[in-house]
């Protein structure tokens, strides 16, 4: 949580000291379609509750992975003049770099790891313009395959069970941009993810056994970015 806060604090430097050095001087509405790359870090969090055959844990026993990393992004949108307000819509490619994995407080030998994979998000944008500043607030949904790979030794071969599978969930975040030229811009974003709760059900490798749990989890993401304007 450090890490993070520091970065918030590094990022918005940064972006206030651009703004600094080149200066108002552009004229653009902020409209059109537009490139966005980010980096930035993420906190993440995957909860599970198993369920089925208690090979790993017994039935109703939840736990938790928990994950920073760098987050990395790349976005298209495109945003419309609405008399004073802006508005517009933007898809992305994210990841989080979630990739934990600890000791089974249960059975010694064993692990309990969680994992998510690339996050696609698809957000609806509502902004305002300051000449060179525009500050906007967006909502959505986002999709990303979250897997709960834990391992036991208690079979004649290490035994896995990759329960994994696309995760829906709900995304809203906040973000100020600053206009470098009539073309390019920088900005700062934040975003928070919550995927909703869903079975997934496999089969654990080695005996053929059926094993199911709940799987959910949420995402934090503070990013800076380049934006690149099309038209």
């Amino acid at each position: 949580m450090i890490v993070f806060r520091k970065f918030v604090l590094r990022s918005v430097s940064t972006l206030l000291a651009v703004a600094a050095i080149t200066g108002a001087a552009h004229a653009n509405d902020w409209t059109g379609s537009f490139v966005t790359l980010g980096v930035g870090q993420s906190e993440s969090q995957v909860d599970w509750t198993a369920g089925g055959t208690p090979i790993f844990a017994p039935p109703g026993y939840t736990d938790s992975g928990s994950d920073s990393g760098l987050a990395l992004g790349l976005e298209v949108g495109h945003m419309m003049r609405k008399g004073d307000m802006l508005v517009g819509w933007v898809v992305g490619l994210g990841d989080l770099q979630h990739d934990q994995s600890k000791t089974s407080p249960l059975f010694p030998g064993d692990t309990f790891a969680t994992r998510i994979g690339p996050m696609i998000t698809v957000s609806g944008r509502l902004g305002k313009a300051f000449g060179d500043w525009l500050l906007y607030g967006e909502a959505g949904v986002a999709m990303a395959k979250i897997d709960v790979p834990n391992e036991t030794e208690v079979c004649p071969t290490t035994c896995t069970n990759a329960l994994d599978g696309m995760s829906m969930g709900l995304t809203a975040g906040i973000g100020a941009d600053y206009r470098i030229s009539d073309r390019y811009s920088v900005g700062v974003n934040y975003r928070y993810v919550d995927f909703r709760d869903r079975t997934a059900s496999g089969t654990v490798s080695g005996l053929n056994a059926p094993q199911e749990y709940k799987v959910g989890g949420d995402a934090s993401v503070i990013s800076v970015h380049f934006t690149v304007w099309l038209d």
